[in-house]
């Protein structure tokens, strides 16, 4: 085998550890947001049955939901107070 030919195995082969530590570091991340995710709709919805999960598609709609219905329960509660 060639020295040249050695060399890009080589070169390959740490190409290749480079690369499985950065998808490491990317599934430790998308787990760490998964986690986040799940407790948060968790929070909303309370926790689901056994081997059960809410999905999370429609999170942020349920957010502005709650928020919204919260804006309207203060505005009322700020308007009954001056009657």
């Amino acid at each position: 085998m060639s020295e040249d030919l050695k060399r890009q195995i080589h070169d390959l082969k740490i190409q290749i550890k480079n690369m499985e530590a950065e998808l490491a570091i990317c599934d430790a991340a998308a787990a760490k947001m998964a986690s986040i995710l799940t407790r948060s709709v968790n929070a909303i919805r309370g926790e689901p049955g056994p081997l059960h999960l809410h999905s999370w598609h429609d999170l942020p709609e349920l957010i502005d939901g709650l928020k919204v219905d919260l804006l309207e329960a203060l505005i009322d509660k700020e308007r009954d107070s001056t009657t």
